[in-house]
């Protein structure tokens, strides 16, 4: 039997047909009464294992394609032992990624609940924003971003960056859980920045997808960003400008 069709045995349920701009790829649909959901399976040169693309809602056969074809050229970078890679430079017309991440099986568990062959044997991938992972989370962690901060089956979605807070309002009031940076959305991290405002010894620390880290506080005239080399006064708008950059390009390395 074929590659394709020990692959379509195992789908056989799911009613899967072939994805003509791939070889020896397969597609299925699949619905819960909320969502839509659009499946592209290919297997690897060696034929032992496979990579998944899925969405969901939405989806688009020419980003199919370049996201599969992309991951598939760089099968040497795919790795059992590390959860997940970050692989740079994409390019697909019309989107705006730039990036492609391929989850291990034992991260991803894509078919954990439904077939043991295919669950030990498949790497998922997605189209990101280089900024919406680091590339050296753990499983656990990578599944954690996933559910609660980064919708990776939306290829519709927004950018999410990845970016770590804590912070502590002496004017609110209100400080975080714990003092070590936690994993928060861009748009929390903006209304902690702006509730600095004339609010004394107060601080907001930031971490940001490359690790790097500053802190914000208002200094009694003016937001202040500390860095490593220094610190720099911003007015509102540019504060916010500056963690918009922070948290989805990164600092300079100069």
């Amino acid at each position: 039997m074929s590659i394709t069709g020990e692959l379509a045995r195992h789908l056989e349920d799911l009613n899967p047909e072939e994805f003509a701009s791939i070889p020896n790829a397969i597609q299925y649909q699949d619905r819960t009464p909320a969502h839509r959901f659009f499946t592209v399976i290919v297997p690897t040169s060696d034929k032992r294992h496979f990579v998944v693309l899925p969405a969901r809602d939405f989806f688009d056969e020419h980003l199919a394609t370049e996201v599969l074809l992309f991951a598939l050229k760089r099968e040497d970078s795919l790795s059992l032992g590390q959860p997940v890679r970050v692989l740079e430079e994409f390019v697909a017309s019309g989107y705006s990624f730039d990036s492609v991440a391929v989850l291990s099986p034992s991260c991803a568990k894509q078919f954990e609940h439904q077939n043991e062959f295919l669950n030990e044997r498949s790497f998922v991938t997605f189209p990101m924003y280089r900024c919406e992972l680091t590339g050296d989370e753990s499983a656990e962690l990578v599944d954690l971003i996933r559910h609660e901060f980064l919708p990776s089956l939306d290829w519709k979605r927004v950018v999410c960056p990845k970016i770590s807070m804590s912070f502590n309002n002496k004017s609110t009031r209100v400080k975080s859980s714990q003092k070590k940076v936690g994993l928060a959305t861009l748009s929390s991290v903006l209304t902690e920045i702006e509730n600095l405002f004339e609010a004394e010894k107060s601080w907001v620390r930031l971490e940001n997808f490359l690790h790097q880290r500053c802190e914000v506080v208002w200094n009694g005239e003016r937001f202040e960003v500390k860095l490593d080399h220094g610190s720099v006064e911003f007015d509102t708008k540019a504060v916010i400008d500056f963690v918009k950059k922070f948290a989805m390009r990164g600092l300079d390395k100069s």
